[in-house]
């Protein structure tokens, strides 16, 4: 599929209007309206994930730590 930065940026902004408490969110990604309840949200994270997976924005670090040994 063709996801574009709009799409991850419809899908991120809605993300967050449901955590921030709105109760129906309206997304479109590649021309098509999709809504998401309050309850669906693991739903819209699986569709951001999906599309940055298939986009290659996905960014991944990885966390280290060091001590010194007292």
């Amino acid at each position: 599929m063709n996801y574009t930065q709009t799409d991850i940026d419809n899908v991120k902004n809605a993300l967050m209007d449901l955590v921030n408490g709105k109760k129906i969110v309206r997304v479109s990604v590649m021309g098509q309206v999709i809504e998401y309840g309050s309850t669906q949200l693991k739903e819209l994270r699986d569709l951001l994930s999906e599309i940055e997976s298939s986009t290659g924005t996905k960014r991944r670090f990885i966390l280290t730590s060091t001590t010194k040994g007292l």
